[in-house]
């Protein structure tokens, strides 16, 4: 079996890199400059000479602000791009696995979303990811479609990086206290494609498989980025004082869902999973930060 993984550099991306590996599986994984989603001959290149079995798109527009400004863009990569993959993909017989976003909502509900929940994404972004699920869905290959939320690990750019990083700095941070979702620990959405992929097989051998299927998946337990924020502090033992504030003390170019918490009972149930706490992951993440900080 081979596996692509797109995006390869991102945080998913490292994290799958990171992961052991069945000796069956060849895995290949490829950076932005290998191929950028904007360059659909690239795309068309990658997917023809690597002729994978499955896909891995790790790959996207996230910068959520700026996407207000950088409208086509966002939707080239979150969007038009996916088009692309999925015409490629079906070609060869080539599997996909793709990640969106809690964004799709526009947030007014008090209850836990559930896949098949009406969407209305709020800016740009969450429009643009929303665009790249119906396109891979319309473009008729096999996709496995995994909706997430506020993800983390110990690289790259981040909400944990960004409050441990200003925590060290300063004595007071303001967080928003009215914007609610669940974390997501890198290493358990990691654990979690690599187990789509296996189930993928196992329905495939029993011939009960659907072409197209969507999940949520983030860690168990909510929060307000507040929460979040003190507990990464808390769990570093860094002493900065966190400050709750409502979000129009903080504005920002896109507006964000106030509750866009995920229900997993539908990927629990279908994949015989337990999902981790999402405290329980920081816990797990910060013990591995800690360690290279020391280093």
């Amino acid at each position: 079996m081979k596996i692509v993984v797109l995006g390869s550099n991102g945080q998913l991306g490292q994290e799958l890199q990171s992961l052991p590996k069945n000796e069956r599986q060849t895995w290949i994984f490829v950076n932005r400059n290998q191929c950028d989603l904007t360059d659909y001959n690239q795309i068309k290149s990658v997917i023809q000479s690597e002729n994978p079995d499955y896909l891995i798109n790790c790959a996207a527009y996230t910068s959520v602000d700026k996407a207000e400004s950088e409208t086509d863009n966002s939707f080239r990569i979150n969007g038009d791009a996916l088009k692309k993959i999925g015409e490629q993909c079906i070609q060869i017989g080539c599997r996909v696995v793709h990640f969106s976003t809690d964004y799709v909502f526009d947030g007014q509900s008090n209850r836990p979303y559930f896949e098949n929940s009406k969407t209305n994404p709020l800016g740009v972004y969450g429009k643009s990811k929303l665009a790249g699920e119906e396109l891979l869905h319309a473009s008729g290959c096999e996709y496995r479609v995994i909706r997430t939320s506020w993800v983390y690990s110990q690289n790259g750019k981040n909400f944990v990086n960004t409050i441990r990083k200003l925590a060290n700095e300063r004595k007071e941070l303001n967080v928003v206290n009215d914007q609610i979702g669940s974390p997501t620990f890198t290493e358990d959405l990691a654990k979690l494609t690599i187990r789509i992929i296996q189930n993928w097989d196992e329905d495939v051998n029993r011939n009960s498989y659907n072409r197209g299927v969507l999940y949520h998946y983030s860690n168990e337990g909510i929060a307000s980025w507040y929460d979040f924020a003190k507990a990464i502090v808390e769990l570093s033992e860094l002493n900065c004082y966190i400050k709750a504030i409502p979000s129009e003390q903080y504005p920002t170019p896109a507006p964000r869902p106030f509750y866009s918490v995920l229900s997993k009972e539908k990927i629990k149930r279908e994949l015989n999973i337990t999902i981790p706490h999402w405290r329980e992951s920081l816990a797990k993440c910060l013990k591995v930060t800690a360690k290279f900080d020391r280093i």
